[in-house]
């Protein structure tokens, strides 16, 4: 399956920006999501550093993951 090929690549892409670091926490949340309760460890946790960061890069992680394809 294509989509696990690239979930498997993660770790190994390194991200040359901040969105793209931001980009990688939203796939990463987003497929864990979907296995796990959203409510349970680590997921509000990651959601709060996702969230940190772009605050504190003005950021607007809805654009990330429109620009990112990441649904």
């Amino acid at each position: 399956m294509a989509e696990q090929a690239l979930l498997d690549d993660l770790p190994q892409s390194p991200a040359c920006t901040v969105e793209g670091a931001l980009a990688k926490l939203l796939v990463v949340l987003r497929y864990g999501e979907q296995w796990e309760d959203p409510d349970d460890f680590p997921w509000p946790h990651i959601r709060s550093v996702l969230d940190d960061l772009a605050r504190h890069h003005n950021i607007d992680p809805a654009s990330i993951g429109a620009s990112s394809g990441v649904r």
